[in-house]
């Protein structure tokens, strides 16, 4: 997708008066371009964007710190490197590179269910580089929705995704759930695709998190983008009801239920048609809670990784492991949910009549629902 159109810029970080970093692009900055063989070859140089309409990357120059902490790999990994400049180039691969061997683990999940906690929680194995939503995907996730997709893309996001640098051996990889039907895709053609996690919560425990704001507040564009998604995904599988939402269920869950549903459905459905694909280790939100080690153990022998080490340096709670620096009180989180059940427990009751209704008329998507393990309603917890 290289453009004769497309511009090196050079970004210089300078700071303020606060300390704040401010960066500054200078076309035509006479400096030292890293070569092309040099980006791709190591996980050194992260592409935070790809801006498909310039045909560009963003590469930034991140060290095993800089890789670890950033919660999204983004601009926002700007501030977790300690590189002077970064680049803005013309997406231009390097044709004599092969795509590499290296092992390719996935973290797919429902967003809002701790996946930010657990890949983290992975990443303190020494063998593993735990990435989280590299940034480059965005760009390569719009020309997927859009229809502009090619085998040619798919191995520059792969040859992109499978880099490390020493001492890695693995590279896991947990995308945005708004880029699960894209990531599946680059699973599946990865020549020697792995083991992979699947992470969610129950649909209800989701409402919830959700309703952490008032039904009748601004609804969250992560919800806003799943709903659409999940619509978008299901025209292409066949799948034309407009779901159109109840009366008695506010705009906040519906769009809420469509997104978890949306991430949920495509997962069974990969399964349902790739059953000689995985396997796949299915996690709880609320396990990750309360048994931070324990899963953690469960999900490195199911990547098939030895793990004699990583209990002595990998925190034995999820506490600290979240996108924010506050410290997780998990206890709390549980009797928030339960207070806010009681509350909106008619909303809750008219969006599971809801769903009910979507299974009788959807019954495929019904159908891609129950192959995978999940749980909707807490059973065991009357709304009541």
């Amino acid at each position: 997708l290289m453009k004769d159109s497309a511009k090196s810029v050079v970004w210089t970080r300078f700071r303020d008066g606060a300390g704040r970093d401010l960066w500054e692009g200078i076309p035509s900055l006479d400096l030292p371009i890293p070569e092309t063989d040099t980006l791709w070859g190591s996980a050194a140089y992260q592409p935070i964007e790809f801006d498909e309409t310039q045909g560009t990357l963003h590469w930034v120059e991140l060290n095993a710190e800089g890789l670890r902490q950033p919660p999204f790999l983004d601009h926002r990994a700007l501030s977790h490197s300690q590189a002077a400049h970064s680049y803005q180039l013309p997406f231009e691969p390097t044709p004599t590179q092969a795509l590499s061997a290296l092992p390719l683990s996935w973290v797919f999940h429902v967003g809002h269910c701790g996946s930010t906690a657990l890949s983290r929680l992975l990443g303190h194995h020494p063998e593993v580089l735990s990435l989280r939503e590299p940034g480059f995907l965005w760009g390569f996730q719009r020309l997927w929705a859009s229809h502009q997709w090619s085998t040619s893309l798919e191995t520059q996001a792969l040859r992109l995704l499978k880099r490390s640098l020493p001492p890695y051996q693995r590279v896991l990889i947990k995308p945005s759930s708004l880029q699960t039907e894209l990531c599946l895709n680059l699973y599946q053609t990865d020549e020697s695709p792995g083991p992979f996690i699947a992470l969610s919560s129950t649909l209800e425990n989701y409402l919830l998190n959700a309703l952490k704001s008032p039904p009748e507040s601004p609804i969250s564009g992560d919800y806003l983008s799943g709903s659409t998604e999940a619509l978008r995904v299901w025209r292409r599988l066949g799948i034309t009801n407009a779901f159109r939402r109840p009366d008695a269920v506010p705009e906040l869950l519906y769009h809420a239920t469509l997104s978890w549903l949306g991430v949920i459905s495509l997962l069974g459905q990969f399964l349902e048609t790739h059953p000689t694909l995985g396997p796949c280790l299915w996690i709880e939100h609320d396990e990750i809670m309360s048994e931070a080690q324990s899963v953690g153990r469960k999900a490195l022998q199911h990547l098939g990784l030895d793990s004699p080490n990583w209990a002595t340096i990998a925190p034995d709670s999820s506490k600290a492991l979240g996108k924010s620096t506050k410290i997780f009180d998990s206890e709390a989180y549980k009797g928030r949910r339960r207070a806010l059940k009681r509350t909106y427990a008619s909303f809750i009751e008219a969006t599971q009549s809801w769903t009910e209704n979507i299974f009788a008329e959807e019954p495929k998507l019904g159908s891609w629902i129950k192959a995978s393990p999940v749980t909707l309603f807490n059973d065991d917890e009357p709304v009541s």
